[in-house]
């Protein structure tokens, strides 16, 4: 199939302001968009949908989405926040969330259809390559105050190329406390975990550094829009078949979790685990990524004077992406805290 190029698949992925459909010689004036971002480690998975047209886009509720693997019908989407999608509320795109277990190598099919609009995408997972050590410290940084510095090892794949991309979450779950000592509430949540990686050559791939701007402003040079490597996305170009030992800086500002405040005063117990993935990607979502970083500066909408980014879709009958990625792990005990709750009437 022909990629397609739209603005709108990647402003409906990074919640940037939509634009209309570019419309092109055949293509229908009304479609079904499906983005999603599907991996290995994860059993719960999200399909966002939209119905396109030639000058509006909006979400798509009365929806139907199956998902096959290997084949086989394996589960069926749910609509997330149903209640939400009444006349008065507009938005672009609505959450199908499904289960499933995927493993590397299973081919799955996603398959969405409302009326007569039908949509699907085909991806296989790729093989993982292999997150080998994390080695921590807590530090000062020049650019945080406070960082816990990650050194890992990447394991490539030998006798292929490959494509990756390191992401960091936070699990944390919180016990309240009463004055008496019993126990008022008990909750978890997880958090993406945004880290420094710019001044590793592997990681950042090529991508400007924030020290490239100061240098060039210090110069004198006027400095114009930059692309940076937004995703933490890479090659294997500098390390193919081989291990690589790369770095990154966690503030410690972003491994807090606090959870809910209470109305009274009371004390709480928390517990945290930093999980460190690497994502072995297809090239085809490693390209998606590149396409969605050059095209943030501009806010994925162009002028005629402007350069156009080109952002693939490999869905069938539609519009969209999506990707299967296999993810491979390790996962840190961080130090137990214990926290004064915050009075409300304090606040």
């Amino acid at each position: 199939m022909k990629p397609r190029i739209t603005i709108l698949t990647a402003a409906l992925l990074t919640g940037a302001c939509t634009t209309p459909i570019d419309y092109q010689s055949g293509q229908e004036p009304e479609l079904i968009i499906m983005n999603a971002f599907l991996r290995t480690d994860e059993t719960e998975h999200t399909v966002w949908l939209s119905r396109g047209q030639l000058n509006d886009v909006n979400a798509l509720p009365d929806a139907t989405l199956d998902c096959y693997v290997n084949g086989t019908l394996t589960a069926s989407g749910v609509l997330q926040d149903a209640e939400r999608y009444t006349e008065n509320y507009h938005t672009t795109a609505c959450a199908f969330r499904f289960s499933a277990k995927l493993q590397p190598g299973d081919e799955v099919r996603l398959e969405a259809a409302s009326g007569e609009l039908h949509a699907s995408a085909t991806v296989t997972a790729p093989l993982p390559a292999r997150l080998a050590a994390v080695d921590t410290v807590s530090m000062d940084s020049d650019r945080y105050m406070h960082v816990l510095a990650c050194h890992l090892q990447l394991e490539d794949r030998v006798g292929e190329t490959n494509w990756y991309r390191l992401c960091a979450v936070l699990d944390g779950k919180k016990q309240s406390i009463s004055d008496t000592g019993e126990t008022v509430r008990n909750e978890s949540g997880r958090n993406a975990v945004s880290f420094e990686f710019s001044n590793d050559p592997i990681l950042n791939d090529g991508y400007r550094t924030q020290d490239d701007d100061l240098a060039l402003a210090e110069s004198g040079v006027t400095l114009g829009t930059g692309i940076y490597n937004r995703f933490c996305s890479f090659r294997d170009q500098a390390f193919a078949d081989r291990t690589a030992e790369v770095d990154i800086q966690i503030p410690t500002s972003s491994l807090h979790y606090w959870g809910t405040y209470n109305a009274q005063p009371l004390r709480a117990f928390i517990t945290r685990q930093l999980t460190l993935r690497l994502l072995t990607l297809s090239e085809e979502t490693f390209s998606y990524l590149a396409a969605l970083n050059a095209g943030a500066p501009q806010g994925y909408s162009w002028s005629i004077l402007t350069e156009p980014v080109h952002i693939p879709s490999n869905v069938q009958d539609g519009l969209g992406f999506v990707s299967l990625s296999s993810a491979s792990s390790v996962t840190l005990r961080l130090p137990d805290v214990e926290v004064p709750e915050i009075d409300v009437e304090d606040w």
